[in-house]
């Protein structure tokens, strides 16, 4: 009995600390959020803890790049091997190690997470091309299926505003740090367009932790009074050098140095994302959109400590339709039901001379994912301070992989994984700057396509075919 009191006691602190932290932390003007469910949505009407940064948060806190940004809210965290951060992993809801494969992260309401293990590259979104950030704090895997374990990160980028703008600004700190950007962006009765550029740089504060990024992004979009559609592309390319982690000793000695033997250890990478979306509203009842994306990622990376030189080519694909529908059901319902479809294919190339010549020791390997996931939510404004919601999801993904040369066992096999997930909950609104929410839902994630198969050529290569998703629960009050 004792331990129950303190737990709800202890329960009750953080409740209280959760309510001044989200009172205290940015509010911005932005009173409409897409990223908890999926369609445009009063912040106020939203059961979940959300935080927004403005692009004038941005351009107002002289931070470089969106990790800094997000670094300074309540429950995330980065960690970065290199203090790069392209680089960086991202943390939420207290999790460890590959915490940021329980992290989704959109750009436009479409996913940037890679099917490996690696992390995102931050700096793949020029800062200069940033409208607003939307996270969401807990599960969402009803709504968004793989890695919406801890949370949700959407990056939505800008378009066009009445007129016409251009703007220029630049940075200089230490370590030879140094930033430039520029855009261009305007708009017509019915056209917008946006174009962005921006080009980061520093030494780094350890030596071997040098990184450069340049990234230029555009839109342009459509709005009639039923129809709008967006095309957006962009482009980027980095350079970094990975200084490796340190001991106790080296780090007490010198935390600047890099680890002992890394000196020619970097990487080469370039992204290229192209999204075009559409939206057709026949009646204010019914709103019928989709989005497609494809998404093309090649890195080079250069370990000469342990003769590994890899060229890795990421191809993702994505197709997601939804229909939203407003029903006259007591006080209003709002149904939504989407289908998701992903393709993920992964093309490693592994030497051992950075010429990259082909011998016994060359390892080629194709690994590909398939993901087709089916969602319907549901919520039911029952009085007008009180609203009930509900939904499952219900997907299916087959990872495969083959490996075309090695010195270690073939490999060519595939699995089909299957996930079920559903979520509830109710949202209190009893005045306009209060609102109470109590839920419960279920979660999960896909193995990485490199916890599923070990295809490094190490001899001990194999497919697991053991290895089945996580799964989880997820309680909001």
């Amino acid at each position: 009995m004792n331990k129950i009191i303190l737990g709800t006691l202890i329960w009750a602190c953080l409740c209280v600390v959760g309510l001044t932290a989200q009172t205290q932390e940015e509010q911005s003007d932005i009173e409409v959020i897409v990223t908890a469910s999926r369609v445009e949505e009063p912040a106020e009407e939203v059961p979940a803890y959300v935080s927004v940064i403005t692009a004038e948060d941005l351009s107002g806190s002289g931070q470089t790049t969106l990790v800094e940004a997000l670094d300074g809210l309540a429950g995330i965290h980065f960690r970065s091997y290199s203090s790069n951060a392209a680089q960086a992993e991202v943390s939420m809801r207290g999790f460890g190690e590959n915490s940021h494969g329980r992290v989704l992260v959109l750009v436009d309401g479409r996913r940037l997470n890679r099917p490996d293990m690696a992390s995102i590259n931050w700096l793949e979104i020029p800062v200069e091309n940033i409208e607003r950030v939307e996270v969401v704090r807990g599960g969402s895997s009803v709504l968004y299926g793989d890695n919406a374990v801890a949370g949700v990160i959407n990056i939505i980028t800008k378009k066009g505003v009445a007129g016409f703008d251009v703007a220029v600004s630049g940075q200089y700190g230490s370590y030879n740090q140094n930033q430039e950007g520029v855009e261009v962006s305007g708009s017509s009765d019915l056209l917008s367009y946006s174009i962005t550029g921006e080009h980061t740089t520093t030494d780094g504060y350890r030596d071997r932790s040098a990184f450069r990024s340049l990234g230029v992004g555009g839109s342009v979009g459509l709005d009639l009074e039923r129809f709008s559609s967006g095309l957006s592309l962009l482009y980027n390319r980095i350079f970094y050098e990975m200084p490796g982690s340190l001991t106790k000793a080296e780090f007490d000695a010198d935390p600047t140095q890099a680890q002992p033997g890394h000196d020619a250890d970097e990487a080469l990478g370039d992204y290229i994302n192209a999204d075009l979306s559409l939206s057709f509203s026949p009646t204010v009842q019914v709103v019928l959109d989709g989005k497609a994306g494809y998404r093309w990622r090649f890195v080079r990376t250069d370990f000469t400590t342990y003769s590994s030189y890899t060229d890795l080519t990421l191809q993702s694909a994505a197709l997601t339709p939804k229909l939203k529908l407003h029903l006259p059901l007591l006080n209003g319902n709002d149904l939504v039901v989407g289908i998701d479809g992903f393709y993920d294919q992964a093309d490693l190339d592994s030497y051992d001379n950075v010429s990259r010549i082909t011998n016994a020791n060359t390892l080629e390997t194709r690994i590909r994912k398939s993901t087709l996931g089916l969602y319907a939510t549901d919520d039911l404004q029952i009085l007008p301070v009180l609203t009930a919601s509900a939904g499952l999801r219900y997907e299916l993904a087959q990872i495969s992989a083959k490996t075309l040369k090695t010195t270690g066992t073939p490999i060519d096999d595939s699995k089909l994984h299957q996930a079920f997930v559903y979520d509830f909950g109710l949202l209190f609104t009893p005045a306009p700057e209060m609102k109470l929410w109590a839920g419960f839902g279920t979660v999960f994630r896909y193995p990485f396509v490199d916890e599923q198969v070990s295809m490094y050529g190490s001899g001990t290569d194999a497919f697991y075919t053991d290895l089945d998703p996580e799964r989880g629960y997820n309680i909001e009050a």
